[in-house]
């Protein structure tokens, strides 16, 4: 089972009519995550073309990458995130 997108728990936890000890909201917010990615966007076309021309491409998984822990920004250890994020990013750059 899986839980709400990101935008939904942070919907659920700024919601200020809620109940105090709703359980269905506890269930939810204790389950796992899920990344929406969005088909039709410009970056996951080039990535997705990017694959199909060669899946062993270092930059495509690089990208990936940088996108997955770009999501993970918002919803965990913000400063240790970040610099995770950072430093990922400047071996990209190099």
């Amino acid at each position: 089972m899986f839980g709400w997108t990101g935008n939904m728990e942070r919907l659920a936890l700024s919601n200020a009519h809620q109940k105090a000890d709703d359980p269905q909201r506890e269930f939810y917010l204790k389950q796992r995550k899920s990344l929406e990615i969005n088909p039709r966007h410009p970056l996951i076309k080039d990535l997705l073309r990017r694959v199909r021309d060669d899946p062993d491409d270092q930059k495509a998984k690089d990208i990936a990458v940088m996108l997955f822990r770009t999501g993970n920004l918002i919803f965990f250890n913000v400063l240790l995130a970040l610099i995770i994020t950072l430093n990922f990013l400047h071996l990209m750059l190099l």
